[in-house]
């Protein structure tokens, strides 16, 4: 059981939006950094090495192509390392490129671990009373993305074993639409299926009662008073342009006066808190077990 399991919902989703937002719109290679190490670490423990390594690679492509793109469109900067098809090739515009990447690949990461947290059943209690069919909709397309894409994975064994080839251009094209062919009719009878069985529970009655486990607990009240205390000292950095950095037309530097390093300090223990807290709730249940 995943730490965030037992959490309440809302306090997940604050936070995760928060890290989110962090990582998006601080231009700070600092922050940049503990955003994506924390996620990448959280991601590890909660996927497996095998998953995780194939997240990593997609990540490492990523920072390299943006940092390989971005000068070839950007000129800007006074440090030239090179002139390519009669453009300067800037260090600003290459280490801002890396600086994109990154902040992207943070955003992807800390995505996907929302997404391994935060079940369709968390959007339904979050969202069923004040926005009913916008939650409805977001249920069923995260229910059926991963289902569809389940089916199409044995479709595709059973083709091989049937012995259908694949190794040519024409082969994999009639392969591939008579497996697409196969899942559109499994996701309309699925359609059908799901929209029976709300009507037959009572769906869209008037004064429908609903159950919820979720309840706010004293360690949700404990996860969000250190999540919004470390929260506000990392604002507080940016608050007073502590944290701010430029990369045109010429590298700042990483200011290292008291306030910044706090800021920073509080931000990256904010982005490992999901670790340290799946790394304590595991190691808690092995002691638990070892006592058995």
């Amino acid at each position: 059981m995943s730490f965030f399991d037992s959490l309440h919902p809302a306090v997940s989703l604050i936070f995760f939006l928060g890290v989110i937002f962090c990582a998006a719109f601080f231009i700070n290679p600092v922050i940049t950094l503990s955003a994506l190490l924390g996620g990448l670490i959280f991601l590890c423990i909660l996927k497996g090495r095998r998953a995780f390594f194939k997240d990593f690679v997609f990540i490492l492509i990523l920072i390299l192509f943006s940092a390989a793109l971005n000068p070839l469109f950007s000129a800007e900067g006074s440090t030239v390392i090179l002139i390519l098809f009669g453009r300067p090739y800037t260090l600003e515009s290459l280490l801002y490129g890396i600086q994109a990447g990154a902040m992207i690949g943070a955003v992807l990461c800390w995505f996907k671990c929302l997404s391994e947290c935060f079940g369709s059943e968390k959007y339904l209690y979050l969202f069923s009373k004040a926005l009913p069919k916008f939650s409805l909709i977001l249920t069923i397309v995260f229910r059926y993305i991963p289902l569809i894409k389940e089916h199409i994975g044995k479709l595709r064994k059973a083709q091989k074993a049937l012995g259908v080839k694949d190794n040519s251009l024409k082969n994999k094209l009639t392969l591939s639409m008579r497996i697409f062919g196969s899942a559109v009719v499994y996701s309309l009878e699925s359609a059908v299926e799901t929209g029976n069985s709300m009507k037959a529970r009572g769906f869209g009655a008037a004064n429908r009662t609903s159950y919820s486990l979720f309840r706010f607990s004293l360690r949700d009240a404990v996860f969000s008073g250190v999540f919004f205390g470390l929260a506000i000292f990392s604002a507080m950095g940016f608050a007073f342009k502590g944290i701010e950095f430029e990369y045109y037309p010429n590298l700042g530097g990483i200011s290292a006066d008291t306030l910044s390093v706090f800021s920073y300090l509080s931000f990256f223990v904010l982005c490992l808190m999901p670790a340290i807290c799946e790394i304590k709730e595991n190691l808690k249940w092995r002691y638990l077990r070892l006592r058995v």
